[in-house]
């Protein structure tokens, strides 16, 4: 370290401020890209950042006082009272209130935010969250998302949008499990290449049941229908075909054709 006389011998040079921009083994780097020389009491430790007085002369560039030096210390504080201090692990930003509002923790590169009341982000244009992994969403009571025209999640594939038309869902693949499921719309439309039902029970309570098919194709073990009113069926042709026995119970039976009546067995019995 040159002393302050040696800083000034031979024909001076001007004298003024910098900042320190790197510390080098036996110099120091200014923020103007000089090298310059310790003029100053030993005790004294330069850091990056460090304002310092300088003297430039024919013999170099030498530091001989220091205007503003940063602390090498566990805590800094504001005059309102918040502060940074140096933990274990990492590091914390403090309130005046002695709250935590920021938490750095070195092992595992972790960042907590902290907020003892409501905590709002505002921005006049966009708010962007992006995380390399995935972003999660908790609250104890409930998550909502709200949005003015519009409010979409969407992931790789799939798509839901909420907006004041109604909600799409596009996915490859939807799956829904629940105990009890229960849907009241005015107008319910299903529209797909396949639709296919399984269930132990399916009950059916309409007021009027249409149905519009090339063909129907229906299979079971047994069947039982009950009607009240009138049963009419108007085909083109009327087929039954049973395997071993046809029956009819009725109290009053008519039947009426337009032209023939035919009956074929090995035996007809009447009576």
């Amino acid at each position: 370290m040159a002393p302050v006389s040696a800083a000034l011998a031979g024909r001076p040079g001007p004298i003024g401020s910098a900042t320190l921009s790197a510390i080098l083994d036996d110099a120091v780097l200014l923020e103007t890209e000089e090298r310059a020389e310790l003029a100053l009491p030993a005790e004294y430790a330069p850091r990056v950042g460090d304002r310092v007085l300088v003297a430039r002369g024919d013999e170099g560039v030498f530091v001989i006082g220091v205007i503003a030096g940063l602390r090498d210390t566990d805590a800094l504080s504001t005059e309102g009272g918040a502060r940074v201090t140096r933990t274990e692990d990492g590091l914390e930003v403090r309130g005046a209130d002695d709250q935590v509002l920021y938490r750095y923790r070195v092992e595992g590169r972790t960042s907590v935010l902290s907020a003892e009341g409501d905590l709002e982000l505002r921005a006049s244009g966009r708010i962007s969250l992006r995380a390399i992994d995935r972003v999660r969403l908790a609250a104890e009571r409930a998550v909502e998302l709200v949005g003015g025209d519009l409010a979409v999640l969407e992931g790789h594939r799939a798509r839901v949008a909420l907006s004041s038309r109604g909600i799409d869902v596009l996915s490859r693949v939807v799956s829904v499990a629940a105990e009890e499921a229960t849907a009241r719309v005015d107008r319910l439309s299903l529209r797909g290449r396949v639709l296919e039902t399984t269930a132990e029970r399916l009950s059916r309570r309409v007021d009027v049941l249409q149905t519009e098919a090339k063909r129907i194709l229906e299979r079971a073990e047994e069947r039982t229908t009950e009607i009240e009113g009138v049963d009419r069926s108007h085909v083109g042709q009327l087929r039954v075909h049973a395997r071993e026995l046809m029956r009819w119970a009725t109290g009053r039976a008519v039947l009426r054709a337009a032209d023939d009546v035919s009956l074929k067995g090995e035996r007809i019995l009447l009576g």
